[in-house]
């Protein structure tokens, strides 16, 4: 008994051994080492033990890479940048990027008709641009040729004048010595009484001088630089310590302050014109009915007709008594520089224009004892309220810009114009603009709806003077008005005959005289 009872004992502490030794020995053998196959601990595994391993594997291959990308990138850091041609055969959607860069450019949309040089540093174009196949005829001028020089000519040389480019042309090749190589149509000017709208200068005498709303004009410099802007001119006249404002120039319309009368006021002044209503309404509908489609016009009114021509007689007997001025220029006037000019006669009524000079009109409300003394010099200046400082020689007015700096868009909103039908509606048009550089000066027609294509909106016109060249550009009056004359002939339709519509005034390009210096033998 006390054997048996010895024996487990012995037993007891050989089990308890085997617990506390064997047993972690067996657990810390890991699974895929045991030689035995009755260990299928992974086919009794659940479905949800049995995805822990393979997140697990997923976790350490995003860290592997991560760990790969850092070591990679330290190295290429120093390395240069991969060329385009890697990057394309190994990215798809750079493949695609760059392909839109690459693509094959669309057609010219210019079809070219003829150009050609007409004289040194003048060239002549005309095409058809864009889808609507617009007709576009360009002058490209070259500024930096001092043969060459940028000029106005006003109808019939008066404030009031209309005519046709072309009798423009014949008349002025027939008694200037310049030869105008270029000419088109220029300021828009009111329906009845004919007087230009905006500023107006020519050779440096103001046509006319204030501005209408906001819009724009074009002034010309003494090297024929041209310069677009919202300009306004302001005058004014001094001698011995008394300085006097300009109202008004070519004009009265009351009894009070200071007129100036210029060659363009008429030969006598105040200037009474001969033609007659009954005749004056004549040539209002010949003139406005031969373009019923004209954006610039109003409609045809009899009656405010009368009224103007009334309204223009008035005027004429309020400047009759005024006391006026005769005055020589002793410089060519210029804007922007102080003129000086001698008095040589004073005399009230009418007064004959004198050559070389203009009349001062002072009204009422200015006393006799500021009127100057014959023989006296005294100064007038017209100066701008831009660049100031510039001397400019001819200006123009219009409406709206449509480039400014580069950017093709019109302004017509902004300058105080609202008609759709003026904005929207396919026209003839007139434009001119420069380059960047002020180089270059660009004028350009573009025919009425017709065979060869459409006429031009605003935006349109925009976007044809920017692919000319135009850095700045502005609109000039257009419709029936619109009107090229190349050498002579229309470029419209290539004949000499004069014919269209008569306007207010054209700018051309004139070739200078050239002096012949001659010298006599033995000297």
């Amino acid at each position: 008994m006390n054997y048996i009872k010895h024996l487990n004992i012995v037993s007891i502490l050989l089990f308890l051994l085997l617990a506390v030794f064997v047993v972690p020995l067996t657990t810390a053998v890991p699974v895929n080492a045991l030689p035995i196959k009755s260990l299928s601990v992974k086919q009794n595994l659940t479905k949800r033990n049995l995805s822990k391993p393979k997140v697990q594997q997923k976790v350490l291959q995003r860290t592997t890479l991560k760990i790969h990308q850092k070591t990679t990138a330290k190295k290429s850091y120093i390395s240069t940048q991969p060329s385009r041609k890697k990057i394309v055969g190994i990215i798809g959607t750079k493949t695609q990027k760059y392909r839109k860069k690459l693509r094959v450019p669309r057609p010219s949309m210019i079809e070219m008709i003829t150009d050609t040089t007409i004289d040194a540093g003048v060239r002549y174009k005309h095409f058809l641009y864009g889808r609507h196949h617009h007709s576009v005829h360009v002058a490209e001028v070259t500024i930096t040729d001092q043969s060459l020089k940028l000029g106005l000519i006003k109808a019939l040389d008066r404030i009031d004048g209309l005519e046709r480019l072309g009798d423009m042309s014949i008349r002025h090749d027939s008694t200037s010595r310049d030869t105008l190589l270029v000419g088109i149509n220029a300021n828009f000017w009111s329906a009845y009484r004919n007087i230009p709208i905006g500023p107006m200068v020519s050779a440096g005498e103001v046509v006319h001088m204030n501005s209408y709303k906001l819009w724009s004009s074009a002034f010309f410099d003494t090297r024929n630089r041209m310069w677009i802007d919202h300009f306004v001119l302001s005058g004014r006249m001094w001698m011995n310590n008394r300085a006097f404002k300009i109202d008004n120039v070519n004009e009265r319309v009351d009894s009070t302050g200071l007129v100036l009368y210029n060659s363009f006021g008429g030969n006598t002044i105040p200037f009474v014109s001969p033609i007659d209503l009954e005749k004056s309404a004549q040539e209002f509908l010949q003139n406005h009915s031969m373009v019923t489609d004209d954006s610039t016009e109003l409609g045809l009114n009899m009656e405010t007709l009368r009224q103007e021509l009334s309204i223009s007689k008035r005027e004429a007997s309020i400047e009759y008594p005024m006391r006026k001025v005769l005055l020589r220029y002793l410089k060519t006037p210029v804007i922007n520089r102080d003129i000086p000019c001698v008095v040589t006669d004073i005399d009230s009524g009418a007064v004959p224009m004198p050559l070389r000079g203009c009349i001062l009109s002072f009204g009422k409300n200015i006393p006799m004892s500021s009127l100057p003394q014959k023989g006296e010099t005294i100064f007038m200046k017209f100066s701008t309220n831009i660049a100031d400082s510039t001397q400019f020689t001819t200006a123009v007015s219009g409406t709206p810009r449509i480039v400014r700096y580069g950017n093709a868009k019109h302004e017509a909103m902004i300058e105080g114009s609202h008609a759709k039908r003026f904005m929207n509606q396919n026209l003839a048009r007139t434009s001119i603009g420069t380059d960047r550089l002020r180089t270059k000066n660009y004028f350009v027609i573009v025919e009425a709806n017709n065979e060869k294509g459409k006429g031009a909106t605003l935006n349109q016109m925009a976007g044809i003077m920017k692919a000319v060249g135009c850095w700045n550009a502005m609109n000039l009056d257009g419709g029936g008005s619109a009107m090229m004359v190349v050498c002579g002939a229309n470029a419209c339709t290539n004949s000499t005959v004069p014919s269209g519509r008569k306007i207010s005034a054209a700018i051309g390009v004139f070739r200078k005289l050239r002096t012949i210096k001659t010298t006599e033998k033995g000297r």
